[in-house]
């Protein structure tokens, strides 16, 4: 890919100057976009094995209550 194709597929990248000012409407759409990219994907990751695991330790160290009672 040559790099003025490349360049032109980054919507805040322009070889004329910035494409998107420092604090404007669209900067902060993009930044937007970019934090629910990297941190959605973590957290629908990350959640569902923390969740497994504090209930594998809870479960190891606290059994039921019926099952101590008996």
């Amino acid at each position: 890919m040559s790099q003025t194709l490349w360049m032109n597929m980054i919507p805040c990248f322009s070889s004329e100057g910035d494409s998107c000012e420092f604090g404007s409407q669209k900067y902060l759409n993009l930044c937007g976009f970019g934090g629910i990219l990297s941190c959605g994907t973590t957290h629908t990751a990350v959640v569902p094995l923390d969740l497994v695991k504090c209930r594998m330790q809870v479960c190891t160290h606290f059994p039921p209550f019926i099952s101590v009672m008996r």
